[in-house]
């Protein structure tokens, strides 16, 4: 071994270093990394009386670091940056200990789930606001400053939307003290080179020096040569698709890619296609299919490593692997990271590079809305000129107070074509969600509850004797509608009326007539087509009603297979001309009881 695997023993702080009485019966301390995961240590206390914490004043909340000293350094070198989440006793037959478990400040950003909307902002704020919730501040956010229109927070813990988002975007999250970050993972490549050694840099494990044991594997398994992913954007009404190259990975660089083994079996490998996920726009298919890519590519190579103790590595962390053959020997990025001290082996680092948790898809259960649900429309006033029926929801069974973002309707489509039934603010609706994400929903359709009722149609929906439908219809809120009638014992065929009943056409297939009416009560204008026999067309204006006939030209003619007859009856009847009057026949008669013909 080199000079590099000196003796190194914990430094333990809460708030202040530990008294060295406890320090002396530190059974073991264990502190673990991972990407996209807060880190956590773990200390274990020979601890007879039960009188550590009392005594070094530790409780649910104290803050810990845990430093390196080692005897060849200058420096301490801290491994753990967090605060006390959990404490714990055992009693067995080698006695009493104590376990004291801690969390870096992220675990703050797990701590209770959130409904909310955020309206034009960026990635930045939304992070600085999740920070600052918690008692956070914002450091690297590496982000586009792109403004964001509407981002839902539907049930998600802080860390669970941060970590979303960087997702999207190719980043990894990680608190650091009391900062929040976002920042691009470290590439491989940016490792020393494996001939560097180990005893001139940390980040080298080289067999035969600082490499104590290793399990290492390359694997062709689940090699694809790409990765493209689909989605829809609506706004263009035009498929999206993005392809990226799997042939490589940037967490590693070995002497083999994942093309090489992928295609080692000729022909080359397939593709792989990811679907089912609503991506709506460009760039959000591209950072997709970049992140599915890299993890296919990085599932190549796995390792495990133990190592003498060495503080400078942790997860994310570039490393060179030297020593150990082809094509194991290159360069990794650490996946997770585990230090530990105990008094039998001393302090050891354990490696393990493999893939990342949580994956880029699916997207975390949170965020799944499986099914359908209730919502209720509050804003109908659709911005801009599309006024294409979408709306505005509140989801009373997640939050009183979060509105989803415009949300389309189901309609009848069609180009050009088609109809529009658009919801109004107050209805109750039904909403599925888009391959089940919560913030993606749609309407499907109306409700009817205890309180809202279709419009009253003066005849009942369903007969009580047959059970069948005595009436299908389309109602505006005012009333006005169009019904389809099939009632057995009532009115058959097609019924158009306006909702404060003053005008009405029937088509009455029951009695083949066609029916107007206009007007109320006794004031009631009816115009009848009777298509029963020879056909009767009858004009009721009621008692004092009138019926007026104005055109340019007036011709009324009775023609039938008896000659026809024209009849005009009344308690007066007056034929005024303002020029020529002609009557003419083949024989005219005119009785009365009194004529005058001036």
């Amino acid at each position: 071994m080199t000079q590099r695997m000196y003796a190194a023993e914990p430094v333990i702080a809460f708030g202040s270093v530990l008294q060295e009485l406890w320090a002396d019966r530190l059974v073991e301390a264990v502190v673990d990394t991972a990407v996209g995961a807060p880190a956590r240590a773990r200390l274990r206390f020979r601890d007879p009386g039960n009188r550590l914490l009392a005594a070094a004043g530790i409780k649910v909340g104290s803050p810990l670091t845990v430093s390196v000293a080692a005897a060849r350094r200058r420096a301490r070198a801290e491994i753990f940056d967090g605060e006390v989440t959990a404490l714990e006793t055992e009693v067995d037959s080698d006695g009493t200990f104590t376990t004291v478990r801690a969390t870096d400040r992220g675990h703050r950003l797990m701590r209770g789930r959130r409904v909310a909307a955020y309206v034009d902002t960026t990635v930045a704020e939304v992070a600085e606001a999740a920070a600052g919730r918690h008692g956070l501040k914002t450091g690297t956010i590496d982000a586009e400053r792109t403004r964001i229109e509407h981002l839902a927070q539907p049930n998600l813990t802080d860390w669970e939307l941060l970590t979303h988002l960087a997702d999207q975007r190719g980043l990894r999250l990680s608190v650091k003290g009391s900062t929040v970050h976002m920042t691009r993972p470290a590439a491989a490549s940016s490792a020393p080179a494996p001939t560097t050694g180990a005893d001139r840099s940390p980040y080298v494990l080289q067999y035969g020096m600082n490499l104590m044991a290793l399990q290492a594997a390359v694997s062709s398994e689940g090699q694809v040569a790409d990765v493209e992913v689909r989605g829809w954007d609506p706004g263009t009404k035009a498929a999206l698709s993005a392809t990226a190259s799997a042939g490589r990975s940037e967490r590693l660089s070995l002497g083999v890619t994942p093309a090489q083994l992928g295609g080692a079996f000729g022909g080359g490998p397939s593709g792989l296609l990811v679907s089912g996920r609503p991506y709506t726009a460009a760039q959000q298919v591209d950072v997709a299919a970049r992140g599915v890519a890299e993890e296919a590519a990085a599932a190549m190579a796995r390792l495990s490593a133990e190592a003498a103790g060495t503080p400078e590595l942790r997860a994310g962390v570039p490393i060179a692997l030297a020593g150990v053959g082809e094509p194991f020997t290159g360069k990794y990025t650490v996946t997770a990271c585990r230090h530990v001290f105990d008094g039998e082996q001393g302090y050891r680092t354990h490696v393990h590079v493999g893939p990342l948790p949580p994956p880029v898809v699916p997207y975390p259960p949170p965020l799944c809305g499986l099914g359908v649900a209730v919502g209720v429309v509050t804003d109908t006033k659709e911005p801009g000129q599309g006024q294409r029926g979408a709306v505005r929801l509140r989801l009373p069974w997640l939050s009183q107070d979060y509105v989803t973002d415009w949300v389309r309707t189901v309609q009848w489509g069609g180009t050009d074509g088609g109809g529009v039934f658009a919801p109004e603010a107050g209805d109750e609706v039904l909403v599925g969600f888009e391959h089940g994400r919560l913030d993606r929903p749609y309407v499907i359709g109306g409700l009817y509850n205890g309180v809202d009722a279709p419009t009253d149609h003066g005849l009942p929906l369903v007969d009580a004797d047959t059970g069948r439908a005595n009436r299908r219809s389309l109602a505006s809120r005012t009333g006005d509608r169009l019904e389809l009638l099939s009632a057995t014992d009532g009115p058959q065929g097609v019924r158009l009326l306006t909702g404060d009943g003053k005008l009405t056409t029937h088509l009455d297939r029951k009695d083949t007539t066609i029916a107007f009416a206009a007007g109320e009560g006794e004031k009631t204008v009816r115009v009848s087509l009777d298509g029963r026999g020879d056909g009767t067309l009858t004009i009721d204006a009621g008692e004092a009603g009138s019926v007026i006939v104005t055109a340019g030209t007036v011709t009324v003619k009775a023609e039938g297979s008896g000659g026809g007859e024209l009849r005009l009856e009344g308690a007066t009847v007056t034929v005024e001309s303002k020029g020529t009057l002609k009557l003419n026949g083949k024989s005219t008669t005119i009785t009365g009881d009194t004529v005058d013909i001036n």
